[in-house]
């Protein structure tokens, strides 16, 4: 009977060690929060180059910042992961909430500026079929 219950616990152990694997951290060191804090700075700084290239006042390549600011995000969503913020120092928290109203606040400015461009692009398209038409498809032809 003690053959039986050696593969139980083995089991047992086994799953405890995947469960730890996959567990958040619960003990942060200062190299850690020293490198959380370095990506925290990359994606605040691209943040604010976005904001500023939306609001015309910086020169910004926005494709360009905003490929830089996915990179830095994914690598930020990676360390929340592992890390959660119950874990962190009150300074880094409060850091992340700054960072979580400033992308709020970016992704207004960017549905803006995305909803100005649909809408010069419709109007161009609008103007370029009103220049190219012939009147035939016209509501008005035949009309007198």
């Amino acid at each position: 009977m003690a053959n039986t219950q050696v593969p139980e616990v083995f089991e047992i152990q086994q799953e405890l060690v995947v469960a730890e694997e996959s567990a958040p951290i619960k003990f942060v060191s200062n190299e850690d929060v020293v490198a959380i804090n370095s990506i925290l700075s990359r994606v605040e700084a691209l943040v604010e180059e976005e904001i500023a290239g939306l609001t015309n006042q910086g020169k910004s390549d926005l494709d360009d910042t905003a490929y830089r600011k996915y990179s830095a995000m994914l690598e930020l969503e990676k360390v929340s992961e592992i890390i959660r913020p119950e874990n962190l120092p009150s300074e880094t928290v409060e850091r992340l909430q700054t960072l979580k109203d400033r992308l709020q606040f970016n992704m207004r400015l960017l549905d803006t500026h995305l909803t100005a461009v649909r809408n010069v692009s419709e109007s161009i398209s609008s103007r370029i079929r009103e220049i190219e038409s012939d009147g035939t498809y016209d509501a008005t032809a035949g009309h007198y």
